[in-house]
């Protein structure tokens, strides 16, 4: 997890801490609208929190948005930091409330979490992957430059829900 602040032009970018949870949580439930940036049908929870903390061999990060004006919640964003042979940041997840969204908060708190990872790790490369049926998400990352690098076919039950998976890629 990140122990510093990113700043942006309009945005505050840090860690996840316990009273940002109903905010998110409130966004997990809403199936509707973020069923492709959520990937899953499940619940938000504090268990899942302390698993990410606890992490892996990769450095695992969930951060909060909020507006430097106010402090009001934005969204949030969900990746990784792979740093074996080539430095990858794998963007998992990014929500913008639905308040805020066609506001460019989503861009600015993609390239300010790039830019972070960037000067602190040296990452060369920033990965996500896109489900096929996802056109809104598709267009997003297009619009910041990625392109798809790579399809992955899909045989299963999630497969009529999201297509196969897109991994989209760029330079950093």
């Amino acid at each position: 997890m990140l122990d510093r602040r990113i700043y942006s032009n309009r945005l505050l970018i840090k860690d996840i801490e316990k009273e940002d949870f109903p905010f998110i949580n409130d966004m997990y439930k809403d199936m509707d609208f973020y069923f492709y940036a959520i990937g899953h049908n499940t619940n938000l929870c504090e268990k899942y929190f302390k698993q990410l903390i606890k992490g892996d061999n990769r450095l695992n990060f969930f951060c909060i948005a909020k507006l430097l004006s106010d402090s009001r919640s934005v969204g949030c964003i969900e990746g990784s930091v792979h740093l074996g042979s080539k430095k990858i940041l794998w963007i998992n997840s990014i929500m913008i409330h639905k308040e805020f969204c066609r506001h460019k908060y989503g861009t600015e708190l993609v390239m300010a979490t790039i830019d972070y990872f960037k000067s602190q790790y040296q990452i060369e490369y920033v990965c996500v992957s896109v489900a096929e049926k996802n056109d809104a998400g598709k267009k997003f990352w297009a619009k910041l430059g990625f392109s798809t690098i790579k399809t992955i076919s899909r045989y299963d039950t999630q497969q009529i829900m999201y297509g196969n998976i897109h991994v989209y890629c760029k330079s950093a």
